[in-house]
This record gives structure tokens, sequence and C-alpha cells, in this order.
């Protein structure tokens, strides 16, 4: 086989020029990209990075989801209706399990900070805040929702036997074994008089109900 010759163009002929045509470039849509957004950083609105979260979360084997579930039922209580509903479903491999309670806890805060006996509590009248007193002289005001301790009230030579807020919740008083009687400032923390008089352990404490007057009784 001879090898293929390129025609030849005679006087005759005229060789054909052909030129595509150019589409314009289609510009990509936004989709909703942020265009504010500066450069180098992301450019997807906060919806779609919450959604591009989620789908890598489902890309997680359903499997794998059920099993580190069922691995979670040896920390419920014994005679939780979660754990004897799906008792059966716990991996049997687990052979040494965590001792845990029997019920759950209807304990909501666990108010830490006193160094010895607590001996009286109270709750303020809008049931924000606890005020307690214990026999490590101190009265000390906790915030209910977070159990955080808001003030240390020093100020008793004494262990505290009673505690009491006033019904407006502004003030909170106090009573010691050293023969005194406390008022304090619930929103600063300050000591607002020292009523002296008894000669004995200050035992009891209240306040009036438009909280102008204490009332209070010694052993």
């Amino acid at each position: 086989m001879g090898k293929a010759e390129p025609e030849s163009v005679g006087p005759s002929k005229k060789r054909k020029t052909c030129y595509a045509q150019k589409t314009p470039r289609r510009k990509s849509p936004t989709l909703g990209l942020n265009p504010h957004a500066p450069i180098g950083q992301s450019q997807e609105t906060p919806q779609q990075i919450a959604a591009k979260r989620e789908r890598a979360a489902m890309k997680v084997p359903i499997y794998m989801r059920l099993y580190m579930m069922r691995g979670a039922l040896i920390f419920a209580p014994e005679k939780s209706i979660i754990r004897e509903t799906f008792e059966k479903c716990i991996p049997t491999w687990i052979e040494r399990k965590p001792r845990v309670q029997a019920h759950w806890s209807a304990t909501l805060q666990t108010l830490e900070g006193h160094s010895d006996w607590v001996s009286s509590v109270a709750f303020s009248p809008d049931g924000k805040q606890v005020v307690s007193g214990s026999h490590d002289q101190t009265v000390r005001l906790w915030d209910t929702a977070t159990g955080t301790a808001l003030w240390t009230l020093n100020g008793h030579s004494c262990s505290i036997n009673s505690v009491a807020f006033s019904p407006d919740g502004k003030q909170v008083v106090s009573t010691s074994r050293d023969h005194t009687v406390e008022l304090w400032d619930v929103t600063t923390g300050a000591a607002l008089q020292t009523l002296k008089g008894h000669s004995g352990w200050v035992k009891s404490v209240a306040f009036s109900p438009d909280s102008k007057q204490v009332v209070s009784g010694e052993e």
C-alpha cells in the first residue's frame, strides 16, 4: 500500500477555511453563595455549611450508629425504661459492665463550697437563688440554674444557725452562735447591718411581709 498523498491544490481549486463560531461562556450560578465573603474565606452560607455537615454525618453507616447506641446502654440506670426495653441489645462481648444506679437521679444541682455542715438553707422568692448557712461561719449565695456560687458572705465569728430571704428578694438575713444577726445585700454581697442584743445563740430569724423588719429568737 502506498502512502496517501495530500490533495494538491490547483489553480481551479480554492481551499475552504472554516471558522468555528465561539459560544459565549455561561456563568455558573451562585446557588446561594455569599458574594460578600472576603477572598480566601468560604463562599458558602451558614445554611450550606450546616447542610454539608449533616450529609457527612449521614454517610456514617447506619449499623455503626446503632452499634454506638447499643454500647451506650450499659451506662443507663438498671431500672430505667430504656435499659429494660433494650437490655437484649447490649453487645454480648462487653463482659465487665460499669456499676450504675438503679434509677435516674432526681438531683438537679449539687452545690459545693462549704467546708463544714450546712445548717440552714432558703430559696429567694423568684426561685432563682439559694442562700445557705454553714458551721464554717459563712453564708453563701448560689445561682439555682447553673449552681454557681455568687457570693460568700463573711462576718460571723461562729457557726451559722439560720438564714432567710426577704420577701422582696433584695436582702438576706443570717443568725449565728456568736449572738448576732447580720443583714446582707443580695446584689453586692455587702453587709448592711449587724444586729446585736442577744445573750445566747440566735437560732431563728424571719422577715416581715414588707421586708422592713426582722424578728429573731435565741436559744
